[in-house]
């Protein structure tokens, strides 16, 4: 089990190539039609995020499962997405994030609205 795979020399190379940010390493499996990997983005000795990525051959064709974690070692769930590509569910994930994002974004501005603002009374 020990050895590379051919399928995995090159899911890790297409890793590198759209995620030249994060680090990759290709987890052992026992079985050839999955393939997951993680990739870890650091700053000194701080991981600033995690992807797991996994590479699955089913009846249906390829897909890939995009998991992205926040920061630490043991870092909670943040957002997944599965597409037929590796670039389409990357692309997918970081959309999902973007929309997550401006949603924080305005239920932070009408907290900082309601703070600010003076209550008129009848």
């Amino acid at each position: 089990m020990g050895k590379k795979t051919e399928q995995e020399d090159k899911f890790r190379l297409a890793l590198k190539k759209i995620m030249p940010g994060y680090q990759w390493t290709i987890k052992k499996s026992s079985h050839p039609d999955y393939i997951v990997a993680e990739g870890i983005q650091s700053s000194g000795f701080n991981r600033l995020s995690s992807l797991d990525i996994a590479r699955i051959i089913s009846r249906d064709g390829v897909y890939y499962l995009s998991k992205l974690y926040g920061f630490g070692r043991r870092a909670t769930l943040i957002a997944e997405n599965k597409d037929t590509t590796l670039a389409r569910s990357l692309r997918n994930l970081q959309a999902h994030c973007e929309g997550q994002e401006q949603k924080w974004r305005a239920a932070v501005s009408y907290l900082k609205q309601g703070r600010t603002q003076e209550v008129r009374r009848g």
